[in-house]
């Protein structure tokens, strides 16, 4: 390519800037910063088709260019904004994150614990608990949170109108919540990502899965 001068803003089929390399999709920034609505992006995109912009390399390149398209500037981050429908809030407690997903008007969709529910060793720990539609401030009460879609990076959301939709449809109905593999964390990821995931019930089974490994160690010697 070159490293500076003038470029030309161009639309061309995505195989033919590939020039039959490989390519994937990578929104990164998704995790810490808000994107432009969908709309908003292409109609930008598409109102600069044929302009010249500045180009270097180490400045003004092309990843700064789509970077500005899809996140405008200033950057809006996650954590600073009032959520908007589709977002999934992370609450911090004393020990761990209670996860909710925004579906407007203040609410959010959520499962909790059921009553008395305790970890055990057993392989089947899994307890009923209810899906709930409650004001977030209620549900956040004196704790902290923040939105936190960390898995859009990863795996594409879906539309906001199906992720509230989804979740709407969920209230009331019945939730087999086990902390490693059916809590309040996968149960948000499922609706908005379409899997369930939970990165603080990886880091809790690598935890037991150590101190196990070190009590052996120690039982041993």
């Amino acid at each position: 390519m070159f490293l500076s001068g003038n470029a030309t803003v161009t639309k061309q089929p995505l195989e033919k800037v590939a020039l039959g390399r490989s390519y994937k999709v990578n929104n990164h920034f998704d995790k810490k910063y808000r994107p432009r609505p969908v709309h908003e992006i292409i109609r930008s995109a598409e109102s600069i088709i044929g302009l010249q912009r500045t180009y270097t390399v180490l400045r003004e390149n092309s990843e700064k260019f789509v970077t500005d398209l899809r996140y405008g500037w200033p950057r809006l981050e996650l954590s600073r904004e009032v959520p908007i429908p589709g977002d999934l809030i992370a609450i911090s407690r004393l020990a761990f994150q209670h996860w909710a997903i925004h579906v407007g008007d203040g609410d959010v969709v959520h499962v909790t614990a059921p009553d008395g529910y305790h970890v055990s060793g057993s392989a089947n720990n899994c307890k009923q608990t209810t899906v709930k539609c409650e004001p977030l401030k209620k549900v956040a009460g004196n704790d902290r949170y923040c939105v936190n879609n960390y898995l859009d990076h990863k795996y594409r959301p879906r539309p906001v109108p199906d992720i509230v939709r989804l979740a709407k449809m969920t209230v009331g109905e019945t939730w087999k919540y086990d902390l490693v593999s059916s809590n309040c964390e996968h149960f948000v990821t499922k609706l908005r990502n379409g899997l369930p995931c939970s990165a603080q019930s990886k880091r809790a089974v690598r935890a037991i899965l150590a101190s196990v490994s070190s009590a052996s160690v120690s039982s041993a010697i």
